[in-house]
Formats: C-alpha cells, structure tokens, sequence
C-alpha cells in the first residue's frame, strides 16, 4: 500500500513560501547556510610550502646601469717585460778543435722580473648602453745583470763593443717606463636573456714610451774602463679598439668568466741616442729621429665577482705586443754575434687584479 500523500503534493498546490525549495526536492538538501557545511579547519599553524633559495637578482647584475651616472676603477698589475732583442752581453769562449782554434758564443739577455703596475678607469653612462670611458696606464719596470768571465779562455762583448777579459767585471741595466692614455666610447649588449653580456669600445690612444740601458766594463780595482749607453723615446697617436665579453652561467649569477681583447695603431716621432765611452781612448755618440708606426695588441681572460649591483671585483692573465719597440740597447757585439731574432716586440705578461664601482 503507497503511503500517504501530503495533501499540498496530492492538490497540485505550492505550499512553501516564496525563495524556498520544496520539501523533499534535492535543493533542499542545500538551501542551509553555506557556513555550516564548511570542513572545519584543525587547529594548529597554518600550512606553508617548503621555503625555496634563488639566487639575488639586480637590474644591474649585468653591469648594464641607468642613464646619467659615474663608474670607475682602479686596477694593479703585476706583470713582467720582454724585449726580443736585450742581450745584456755575448759570451765568448776560445777553445783548440782538432788544433784549430774555435770561439763558442753565447748571448745573456737581459731577463726582466715581475714588478707592480697600476690602471685607473673614469666614465660616465650617458643611456643604459653607451658609455665614455677614459683609462690611463703607467709601468716602469728595470733589471740588472752582472758578471765575469771564468776563465782565461773567456771573455765577455756588451753591445756597445766592449771587452770584458778575465779578471773584469760587466754590468748591464736597462729600464722602460710607459704612460698610456685611451679615451673610448662604449657600447653595451646583452644576449641570451643576459648571460652573455659584450661592450665593444672604440676611440684614441696617446702613449709615451721611454727605455734606457747602460753597460760598464770595470777593471779588477774597479775602476771604469768603457761605458756603453742608449735612450729611446717614442710619442704615438692613433686609434684604439677594445671587445669585452662577460659570461654567466645563469642570468643573475654574481659569478663570470671574462675576456677582452683590443688593438690600437699609433703613429708618432721616435728619438733614440747611442753611445759609448772607453776611458783614456776615445767616445762617440749617434742619434737618430724617425717615424714610426706601431701596431699594439693586447689580451686578457679571467673572472669577476659581483657582490653587489654598484660594485664588482675581477682577475685574471693579460698580456701585450707593441711592435717595433723590441731593441733595448746596442747590436753589434764587436763583430762576435750576429741577432737572429728580427721581431723588435717589446711585451708584458703577468696578472692583474680589478675593482670597479659606479654611482
């Protein structure tokens, strides 16, 4: 037997009121407050995510700064110079070969050790990507040798032609001192969502370059028995090209590898004396003024560390060419030696250590 209808369903009649679902009807199961059908939350701190580390990321990290501000630098260097033609002295040694007399010749060049430079950087952002930089760099290096022959059978000849025989002493010294100014304009690029990070500059070099080296020849008492002497000096012009390249691994790494290239062409006057004095005999001097183009290449590869977005610190290897400024004293050895090396590139190599801040 079907249970009773309620009267209100069995009329066909609405019997709620006005908004709400009919008794029985599935919307009726949810017309309650929603508030009450709400989980309740246990109790207890709320839930967070395991905390995540992410390396610091600043607009600058890539060196790329705002319009309108300051940068600059300072940079010491300890580097060592070479010169393809410095020999100090020949060393001569007679000796009977199968009865017939033999000299043996040696050259001694003069060796450079490493000593202390310094480069000062200045410039101003004018645009986030492009800049005017001015750089100036000074080096004075020096070295020394001394010696006597060790046997009756050997004899020493400077570049200037003077005899050493056994009993004498010969001391060699030679120095160069540069003082390079570049002006530049800079460009800055940045690729692969700022990884990869280049600024090509372009603009002029000013360099003045003086070398010197003297030889004596001192007798068993000391005394002086002839002296050799040269002066260089040369004043170039011309202009000057850089490519500088930054690499990190990820975008806002405070860690890079760098490198940099550049190369400059500077024409100018070159001046250099010669001369020689042998004591209680005879002196004489020479001097020569010339133009001269120089060709300049320089290279550098190292790594930086940015510990924060205004400053950052770099070092490295670098080295440099100047060509045709490779004789630092005299050629002739008195008609005992003959230089085989014709390349005249005065060089330097050694490590540098860079600190740069912008404003």
């Amino acid at each position: 037997m079907l249970a009773a209808v309620p009267a209100a369903f069995a009329q066909g009649s609405d019997a709620t009121s006005v908004g709400q679902p009919p008794l029985y009807s599935i919307s009726s199961r949810y017309a309650t407050n929603d508030r009450a059908n709400t989980f309740a939350q246990p109790a207890g701190p709320a839930y967070s995510a395991p905390s995540v580390w992410t390396a610091p990321s600043w607009r600058g990290m890539n060196w790329k700064p705002p319009a309108d501000s300051v940068f600059g630098g300072v940079e010491y260097l300890l580097v060592r110079t070479h010169f393809s033609e410095a020999i100090a002295y020949v060393q001569a040694t007679d000796t009977l070969a199968n009865g017939v007399p033999t000299a043996s010749v040696q050259a001694r060049e003069i060796n450079f050790p490493y000593s202390s430079a310094f480069r000062t950087y200045l410039g101003y952002n004018f645009t986030p990507s492009s800049a005017l930089q001015f750089t100036y760099f000074h080096l004075g290096d020096s070295a020394s040798i001394s010696a006597t022959p060790g046997a009756p059978n050997q004899y020493f000849v400077d570049a200037y032609t003077g005899r050493t025989n056994f009993g004498d002493s010969t001391t060699s010294n030679s120095s160069v001192r540069l003082n390079v100014f570049d002006l530049d304009w800079m460009g800055r690029y940045s690729v692969g969502d700022g990884r990869l990070s280049l600024r090509p500059a372009a603009g002029a070099r000013w360099a003045d370059v003086r070398q010197h080296n003297d030889t004596s020849v001192f007798a068993p008492g000391g005394s002086i028995i002839d002296t050799g002497t040269f002066n260089s000096h040369f004043t170039g012009f011309g202009p000057h090209f850089s490519l500088f390249g930054q690499y990190r691994l990820r975008p806002n790494s405070p860690f890079s590898l760098i490198a940099r290239g550049a190369g400059s062409l500077l024409v100018g006057g070159f001046n250099n004396t010669e001369g020689a004095t042998f004591t209680g005999v005879a002196s004489a001097t020479q001097s020569a003024h010339r133009t001269l183009t120089v060709p300049v290449l320089e290279a550098e590869i190292g790594g930086s560390w940015q510990p924060t977005e205004n400053l950052m610190f770099s070092a490295g290897w670098l080295w440099q060419a100047w060509f045709d400024m490779g004789v630092s004293g005299g050629t002739t050895y008195g008609g005992n030696f003959a230089e085989s090396d014709s390349a005249s590139i005065m060089s330097f190599d050694g490590l540098f250590l860079r600190g740069m801040w912008r404003y």
